[in-house]
């Protein structure tokens, strides 16, 4: 198989993910904990003991974990045709 043939196929994967039926709800869950993070963030920051930069930054590193997760599919299926659309032109150059 070459290299064209299996970027191919990782596209259609990546695709199969996104158009899975339960992909627009684990996109709305990790919102949700992304938004009870940044509130419980925010309590954290403004809290009278003062800021906990330990915990503040956990909780950074989770939203973006979270963040991650529904973004990673579709950056990389843009990647991937924009690879693929690259060398489609090149070979028409050849």
């Amino acid at each position: 198989m070459s290299s064209r043939e299996i970027l191919r196929q990782r596209a259609s994967q990546i695709s199969a993910v996104m158009n899975h039926p339960g992909w627009e709800e684990h996109v709305a869950e990790a919102k949700r904990k992304i938004e009870k993070l940044e509130r419980r963030a925010a309590r954290l920051a403004l809290s009278d003991n003062g800021a906990d930069q330990r915990q503040l930054d956990y909780i950074r590193g989770w939203i973006a974990a979270l963040r991650w997760t529904y973004r990673m599919p579709e950056a990389a299926g843009q990647r991937l045709e924009q690879w693929l659309e690259e060398e489609a032109e090149d070979e028409h150059v050849r």
